[in-house]
């Protein structure tokens, strides 16, 4: 099993200065990996989130009812996750 993983950190919100503390920042993250031929997305529950092939198909879209989303896919490949405003690349074999 080959397992590529992907750590995403985003930051969001309109603060006019820089965060000087972490109770000022509004953080959420999210992991992207690959197991054979099913991408898994930790750290999702309640966000919406979209697979798509570099052909820019839709391979699922939707809202996500589990902290660990599972999706298969039928060809190996890269395939964009995008989780509510952020996107990353995974591969899978």
């Amino acid at each position: 099993t080959d397992l590529v993983l992907y750590k995403i950190t985003y930051t969001y919100g309109n603060a006019p200065e820089p965060p000087v503390s972490v109770d000022n920042v509004n953080e959420s993250e999210f992991v992207v990996c690959s197991e054979n031929s099913t991408i898994v997305v930790y750290g999702v529950e309640g966000q919406m989130m979209a697979v798509y092939d570099m052909a820019g198909r839709t391979i699922m879209n939707g809202k996500s009812t589990s902290d660990i989303e599972r999706i298969d896919v039928a060809v190996p490949g890269i395939y964009v996750v995008r989780v509510a405003d952020k996107a990353v690349k995974v591969v899978v074999k």
